[in-house]
């Protein structure tokens, strides 16, 4: 099969979208399928392919619009793409390049499947605050804008949702956005997934652990507590931080290594200061996927306060390295894990630190058990075992286009 993946962000851009698609591509190529990526480049001026992957020439659109650009070289965008001569577009988002994706399926009468990724993206933005002079056009001007982005973007969402065969999403709660939106199709549920061997410490040697932690500043008998991801304020990380320093600022042993970056950076960086544990915690900033192949080896849980309905990738890799996972107790949570097989919920700081200690108390036979354990669950979310699911949504999408069922 040959398939077109159009994603408004990948590589070297470090996010969950172009890790999902990179494992989604190497799946596919493994299996014997013919894939092109289809990307804004926003250094290059003229269109060109490389190792799979077509690189449009774009320029990025004022800050009101964040994820929002402009693509050139329209007719050798489609001369490439009828030159693939795909069997099917396969969308990971309604911006720029979902919209190039909608007008092929047009033009070249393919069948297009689209994964909503995002169903926070049917909720209009919340203004930005006002300046402390709300009457001036300026504001007035931002709030607009604003609200300009987010009907833009729902309308094409719209589109997207109109015009896909088939709707797939990792989020359970995609359905019920789409039905907010007066929008009458079925969406279906589809995990997230990671690459079994992506992760697995069967690749990692002793001298890669060593240089790691050398590199993060750690000693070889310190436990590390692993946090991965972007560092926005919906991980909660000032919570954990705060209970940090009231239940486990004493113990030298314990490290709260906090891997990515993001916008809450500087002010992690400052309440570990004022905290004081400062020295208890470490910013590794964005690591290459061996490197954190090797992090995920030498940590010894997982934390996350994140409530979400959709499981993170970090989350996911985090156990299919074998690494338990400690995650904040919350409704929209529960699906996340296996409870006592490949994580624990903490409801409490207290409840935390009691978990955290005994994780870190084990023996290193006791670890290495524990660790099977959780890798034996992560067979539910390898990306292996989901391609047989892909491909037949792929087939599905595919006689739905041409024969309006399935």
């Amino acid at each position: 099969m040959r398939v077109c993946l159009f994603t408004d962000t990948y590589f070297p851009d470090t996010c969950k979208r172009s890790a999902y698609i990179k494992t989604l591509y190497d799946c596919l190529i493994a299996q014997g399928n013919r894939v092109m990526i289809v990307v804004p480049d926003y250094t290059e001026e003229a269109l060109f392919v490389e190792d799979g992957v077509m690189h449009c020439p774009a320029r990025k659109l004022p800050a009101w619009r964040p994820r929002g650009c402009h693509l050139g070289a329209k007719k050798e965008r489609f001369r490439r793409i009828k030159e693939f001569n795909p069997d099917i577009l396969h969308a990971h988002d309604c911006s720029a390049l979902g919209r190039f994706a909608m007008r092929a399926a047009r033009k070249f009468d393919l069948p297009l499947l689209f994964t909503f990724h995002d169903p926070a993206e049917t909720r209009p933005d919340d203004a930005p605050p006002p300046e402390p002079d709300a009457k001036t056009p300026r504001a007035f001007y931002r709030r607009a804008a604003s609200r300009i982005s987010s009907l833009l973007r729902v309308r094409n969402l719209r589109g997207m949702l109109s015009l896909a065969d088939l709707i797939a999403s990792p989020s359970s709660k995609a359905q019920a956005r789409i039905r907010d939106m007066r929008v009458d199709r079925k969406v279906e549920y589809f995990p997230d997934s990671v690459s079994a061997d992506l992760f697995h410490p069967a690749h990692v040697t002793e001298d890669d652990k060593w240089s790691l932690r050398n590199r993060l500043g750690l000693s070889e008998k310190q436990k590390i507590i692993l946090f991965a991801g972007v560092l926005s304020p919906d991980k909660n990380l000032g919570i954990l931080l705060s209970i940090w320093s009231r239940r486990l600022k004493d113990d030298d042993t314990l490290r709260f290594v906090i891997a990515g970056e993001g916008s809450e950076q500087p002010s992690l960086a400052a309440a570990a200061e004022k905290l004081e544990i400062a020295d208890r915690v470490v910013f590794s900033g964005a690591l290459s996927h061996d490197d954190m192949a090797v992090l995920y080896s030498i940590s010894t849980v997982y934390l996350s306060a994140l409530v979400s309905e959709t499981i993170p990738l970090s989350m996911l890799e985090a156990v299919t390295a074998g690494v338990p996972i400690l995650l904040k107790y919350d409704p929209d949570n529960l699906h996340h894990i296996i409870e006592r097989k490949n994580g624990f919920f903490f409801r409490t700081g207290k409840e935390l630190a009691a978990l955290i200690r005994q994780f870190a108390s084990l023996s290193p036979e006791e670890t290495e058990r524990l660790r099977e354990g959780v890798r034996s669950t992560a067979r539910e979310f390898g990306a292996e075992n989901k391609m047989d699911a892909l491909i037949d949504a792929y087939n599905r999408t595919i006689s739905r286009h041409y024969n309006g069922h399935e």
